[in-house]
């Protein structure tokens, strides 16, 4: 068929070990949700070392999740399990959960040192009702000794900041409402900034009169914000607070 590639008598081999062995292979050509095996990369660094990455499998059972497993090998670093989850159901709700564990091992003069390091990561977001939403996302790692693993991709590797955060968006009558409460830590510096909260508030341009009055181009608008920040390290530690109001009253002359 047009829309499948195959493949005969492929062998896995870890060094010069066959470690795993199917009499054909099969994915599909076409673009779109299909479960089925992951296209996976074979490749080699300098000093005759091989690795082999994203081998695994694809599920997606229906139009509102999918989830993803697989592995990565290198000869010299160990092994990485990754998986993610995702969800969605329109106009109400979507998500994801993504995580990776990683068995590493590094030859040392006196033999070989081995660790494990692991990452996880969430996001959501939904809808309550005709006026109220809310997100949330966070990140978390067992130690910044994850981030010097050879088996992480560039970006990876670079994108050093642990974040999670809760958003909520309502509104109240004429009454628009943001508040978030945030937290991020930077693993190379140390440094962590956290909100809590930061909050909004914003009331648009509503007249004070009825319609054909006087009062009725006699205008009221009103934007409002407090803030609690703190930021710290392990020698300095800054908490600032702060609070604006903007009210408005216009009136055309």
């Amino acid at each position: 068929p047009q829309d499948k590639a195959f493949g005969r008598n492929v062998t896995l081999y870890i060094r010069e070990l066959p470690v795993f062995y199917i009499p054909f292979f099969v994915f599909p050509t076409k673009s779109g949700r299909r479960s089925g095996l992951t296209s996976f990369d074979i490749g080699q660094f300098t000093r005759d070392r091989r690795f082999i990455r994203n081998v695994g499998y694809y599920i997606a059972p229906n139009d509102y999740m999918d989830m993803q497993a697989a592995f990565d090998f290198d000869e010299d670093s160990g092994l990485k399990l990754h998986s993610q989850f995702r969800y969605a159901l329109r106009y109400r709700f979507s998500g994801s959960l993504s995580g990776s564990y990683n068995f590493n091992r590094e030859k040392t003069w006196d033999g070989e040192s081995r660790s494990e390091q692991w990452r996880l990561n969430f996001n959501h977001s939904q809808t309550l009702g005709e006026k109220t939403s809310i997100r949330g996302s966070g990140s978390f790692v067992s130690s910044r000794a994850f981030f010097d693993d050879d088996l992480l991709t560039p970006e990876e590797s670079m994108n050093q900041d642990i974040k999670s955060s809760i958003y909520l968006s309502t509104r109240i009558w004429k009454l628009s409402l943001n508040a978030e409460v945030s937290r991020n830590e930077n693993l190379q510096t140390g440094r962590i900034t956290e909100n809590l909260p930061s909050v909004r508030l914003s009331l648009p341009s509503l007249s004070l009169g009825p319609e054909d009055s006087f009062l009725e181009d006699l205008k009221i608008k009103y934007s409002g914000r407090f803030t609690n920040s703190v930021e710290r390290d392990s020698i300095s530690y800054e908490d600032e607070w702060g609070m604006t109001n903007a009210p408005g009253l216009s009136m055309p002359l």
